[in-house]
């Protein structure tokens, strides 16, 4: 018995990592935003984003995983429905680090789970004359607010082998929230709800 013990302990220990490689990938995304003020820049209740991910694995089936992402939302401004008074844009940049954990099935298939901490740094602008870069009837101001995320997700990737890196496909969904926008002449704003990403990227 301790024979075999020792024997299994070996080979665990000398087998490749199978899980939770590094990673770079580019990502879409959206972030649900309910709030009413939301509505002065959106005609919907999501925030699509697009960024990067960076993800370290210092331990077989552990990764710490960072990311960025870019929200740009605008929508043009009535009065009685018809009378144009300007523009409205919203602008928010998405940092997100945490861990993530998974598990190999296979040689393709990794199921994982992520808890992520969140800075979001959001802007505003209003403008009576977009297309007057000088117009003085423009402002603009910026928030920041924090909070985290937590999604579950499947990552399909092409048997890596002996080969150096490899390429995969990831999606994931789950919640996140934050803290107020607090911004000093428009009110505040608080994303909160359903997140949604998905990429491609290398494992090396």
């Amino acid at each position: 018995m301790r024979t075999l013990a020792l024997v299994l302990g070996t080979a665990l220990l000398s087998a490749p990592a199978l899980a939770a490689d590094n990673e770079l990938s580019i990502e879409l995304g959206t972030f649900h935003n309910g709030d009413t003020d939301f509505g002065v820049f959106s005609d919907g209740e999501y925030m699509p984003s697009w960024g990067l991910r960076l993800g370290v694995a210092p331990l077989r089936n552990l990764a710490v995983v960072g990311g960025w992402h870019r929200v740009r939302r605008g929508a043009d401004l009535y009065i009685d429905d018809w009378t144009h008074i300007g523009r409205a844009a919203f602008f928010a940049d998405e940092f997100t680090l945490g861990v993530r954990g998974d598990v190999m099935i296979g040689q393709a298939l990794l199921p994982y789970a992520m808890v992520q901490g969140l800075g979001m740094v959001g802007r505003v602008k209003f403008d009576d004359d977009p297309d007057d870069k000088g117009s003085p009837g423009q402002f603009a101001e910026s928030a920041v607010a924090v909070g985290g995320l937590a999604v579950a997700g499947v990552e399909l990737r092409i048997p890596k082998g002996n080969a150096p890196f490899t390429l995969a496909w990831h999606i994931e969904a789950g919640y996140g929230l934050t803290s107020a926008l607090d911004f000093e002449r428009t009110g505040d704003m608080t994303p909160r709800g359903f997140v949604l990403r998905s990429g491609v990227g290398v494992r090396f």
